[in-house]
């Protein structure tokens, strides 16, 4: 089950890193190269995560700041591109994930919250 969700959660990733590609103006853009980004930072993470975890090293800003290197390095090299738009293209990616994924979920949850009998 797991496998299928990694499957899915990069396909639908690869449409966020292919538009915030064609955003920022990445050259030689493809969706293959998404894709291609989205498997390759999500093993990546995986994987040093569970490093992380069998070293006994919890999150913090010098882990997020690792992983981000980590993902801006990807893109940089799958897309043959400056560290400059990689990271713009970060930021979009980001930007574009909270507004059409993040923000809905939280409507949903807070318009079923405050319809709940809670007492919200």
């Amino acid at each position: 089950m797991s496998l299928i969700m990694f499957v899915f959660a990069s396909l639908i990733g690869a449409l966020f890193v292919w538009a915030s590609a064609a955003v920022v103006g990445v050259e030689h853009r493809s969706y293959t190269k998404s894709l291609v980004t989205m498997v390759i930072t999500g093993i990546g993470t995986a994987i040093f995560g569970a490093v992380l975890n069998f070293l006994s090293i919890g999150g913090g800003w010098i882990v997020y700041g690792l992983l981000i290197t980590m993902q801006l390095f990807v893109f940089k090299t799958v897309f043959t591109t400056s560290w400059g738009k990689a990271f713009g293209a970060w930021v979009v990616q980001v930007i574009a994930f909270c507004v059409l994924v993040v923000a809905p979920i939280f409507l949903i949850f807070g318009l079923a919250l405050r319809n709940s009998s809670f007492g919200f």
